[in-house]
């Protein structure tokens, strides 16, 4: 069974609703009946945590939950990755995606919202300079597509299945 790499949306984890919830976790783990953090402990834990584990444990969760969520079937977490700065970028995930599987988002994807995606994802402006046109269906054949245009597939799949 061929498989593809695929992005999946996702804010990172650095200053983001993500990096609060595992904060929340950690002071929740180490609070008082009354719900008050005990600063010490959560500090000490905090400069002893192994966070590549825990970002990848929760990468991993993040992405396998996205999946069941949406619909999306048979996808595994692949990797997760973190820039050295977070200046430009932020975390990634990637899932391996059986190439039946994306063929049959390709099939219920509305063109409406591929096209509106490709454009918002794909189109150069300043600032940005796109490696892709917005025209996907210049990209050829979805088997050939990488994890960025995989991802627009995706979004373009979750926009359609919020409507």
């Amino acid at each position: 069974m061929q498989t593809l790499t695929a992005a999946i949306p996702f804010a990172g984890l650095y200053g983001s609703q993500h990096d609060a919830e595992l904060d929340y976790a950690m002071e929740a783990m180490f609070s008082n009946d009354h719900s008050d953090p005990n600063p010490g402990l959560t500090d000490r834990v905090s400069d002893a945590c192994q966070w590549s584990g825990v970002h990848r444990a929760y990468a991993k969760e993040f992405a396998e939950t996205f999946c069941e969520e949406v619909g999306i079937h048979h996808a595994r977490f692949e990797s997760m990755d973190s820039p050295k700065f977070y200046n430009f970028e932020t975390d990634r995930l990637f899932i391996e995606l059986p190439l039946e599987e994306a063929q049959r988002l390709m099939r219920e994807t509305s063109t409406a919202s591929l096209d509106q995606v490709a454009r918002e994802r794909h189109t150069s402006r300043s600032g940005f300079i796109s490696f892709y046109p917005p025209e996907w269906r210049t990209w050829g054949d979805v088997a050939g597509w990488d994890h960025n245009q995989l991802q627009t597939l995706i979004e373009g799949y979750v926009r359609d299945r919020r409507l």
